[in-house]
């Protein structure tokens, strides 16, 4: 459950983690509806797995992540992921993070943060 609070002048959020996002005053989230998706974006996060990693020297760390079907697909940040607009914005060896825009039941959005572990 998303339950958004107000600190000082800036919008918050708490996701089910119970992390804390914070959409700054002024900025109007919304998902870029004109970009072209990616490949992964025609799965629900919880149907890819994070298989493994991979590094070039000088480029950040890439994860390694499968779609139901096996395939498997790079994703770096800056990569998009999941159905729900999905940004990467960090990759290690156990997990790829990303921020989710999401609808808020009030014909608005908010972001929330989401995580796809790496797979035992």
């Amino acid at each position: 459950e998303i339950m958004p609070s107000l600190v000082g002048s800036e919008m918050c959020i708490r996701d089910r983690d119970q992390e804390l996002l914070v959409v700054p005053d002024g900025r109007k989230v919304e998902p870029d509806m004109g970009r072209p998706k990616e490949y992964l974006e025609r799965f629900s996060l919880d149907t890819l797995r994070m298989v493994g990693t991979i590094s070039k020297p000088g480029e950040p760390l890439q994860a390694l992540v499968a779609d139901p079907s096996g395939a498997v697909t790079r994703v770096k940040p800056g990569s998009h992921m999941g159905k729900n607009f999905g940004l990467v914005k960090q990759v290690n060896e156990a997990k790829v993070s990303l921020i989710e825009i999401v609808p808020d039941g009030r014909d608005g959005w908010v972001e929330r943060a989401s995580n796809v572990s790496i797979s035992e």
